[in-house]
């Protein structure tokens, strides 16, 4: 938004294209319970909103490039709801999260132009049709400035219509599928081997990679294992590592063909230099992924996220990572990046498996 005394940048949720121009189905008459969510006209151009699933709060939280400015910076903490956007405004476009009720929202902008940034604060103040009335503020100056809007549209992913906030109520997949997770986090931190005290105490930055993939059969049977490599950057520490077996996978479906979550049961098949009694072979714990097509987020990919552990054993701390796509906005696959993939594929008559049959 640079500064919405121009029209107010577009809200597009996590980047600053997608959301404005995905319209499912267009306009309609019911807005469910969340009513912020989907694009709205202002009186300074739009924007677009969409209501976050809570393991995206959660994302929302960790290190990344507009964190400090966006959501370190929200006024409510504890929401209850949170959005999460982008907006546009003449030449200028960025992003905007807020937090608050179905009738209230208060937030921060962000501009993806010039770096300007400010807060706002709307309610809603017709119902029929829908619209709000606020203010909103440059952090570099110039006073509270009136702010209005009128409700447009949907767009598919947009949550309106969850009282959880996930965007319909998810459900289990009793089906065969396929996941498929890849992963290289540049600066994770873990618990290196003392090594004959080569190695520090206390935890350590580390490169963090490794692939997982999991199946459940036509049968109904569970198929999969993968690795876990967590490298200190210091170069005298040896690198913790385990190998897993799938013991069992279960596939929930959060928005059918668009966010999915896979949970993988698993079990320590052999590991590596850890120290004495940790991450021993047999520890069991899980790794949840979630492949989340609705939005683009700091690197470049889509939303995807993965959570290694937690593991049953306490003394397996090497091995407990969240990775996300919005930890850092260096591009992904360059060297310093940190990226997950995450592929879940679904079988559907005479189409193979892929996303979109997950349903």
């Amino acid at each position: 938004m640079g500064s919405l005394r121009r029209p107010l940048p577009i809200l597009i949720v996590m980047c600053c294209a997608i959301v404005l121009v995905a319209s499912a189905g267009g306009s309609r008459a019911s807005h469910g319970p969340n009513l912020w969510s989907g694009r709205w006209i202002t009186s300074t151009g739009s924007f677009a909103l969409r209501r976050l699933h809570p393991d995206e709060i959660q994302t929302a939280k960790e290190p990344g490039a507009d964190k400090g400015q966006l959501f370190a910076k929200l006024p409510c903490k504890s929401g209850p709801q949170f959005y999460r956007g982008g907006y546009a405004s003449g030449g200028d476009l960025g992003k905007i999260m807020g937090c608050g009720t179905s009738t209230t929202l208060r937030g921060r902008f962000l501009s993806n132009v010039n770096g300007a940034a400010g807060s706002f604060s709307i309610h809603i103040s017709s119902r029929q049709p829908l619209k709000f009335a606020g203010t909103f503020s440059a952090d570099s100056g110039g006073g509270s400035q009136t702010w209005t809007g009128t409700w447009s549209n949907h767009f598919g992913g947009d949550n309106c219509c969850s009282s959880g906030g996930g965007g319909g109520s998810s459900h289990g997949y009793s089906g065969p599928f396929e996941v498929d997770i890849r992963y290289h986090a540049n600066n994770l931190p873990t618990a290196p081997p003392i090594d004959g005290g080569r190695c520090p105490e206390a935890r350590v930055g580390a490169r963090v990679t490794g692939t997982i993939v999991a199946r459940r059969t036509d049968r109904g049977e569970f198929q999969g294992g993968g690795d876990v490599a967590d490298t200190p950057h210091l170069n005298r520490c040896r690198v913790p590592v385990i190998r897993v077996r799938v013991d069992k996978v279960e596939l929930a479906i959060l928005i059918p063909g668009k966010r999915l979550q896979a949970t993988l049961h698993v079990h320590i098949d052999a590991e590596g230099v850890h120290r004495p009694g940790d991450c021993r072979v047999g520890t069991r714990g899980t790794i949840t992924a979630t492949y989340d097509d609705t939005l683009t987020v700091s690197n470049s990919l889509r939303n995807h996220r993965l959570r290694i552990g937690p593991w049953q054993a306490p003394g397996c701390t090497a091995h407990d990572h969240t990775i996300t796509n919005s930890i850092t906005s260096i591009t992904a696959y360059s060297s310093s990046s940190t990226w997950v993939t995450v592929w879940i594929g679904c079988t559907a008559p005479g189409t193979g498996r892929g996303p979109r049959n997950c349903k």
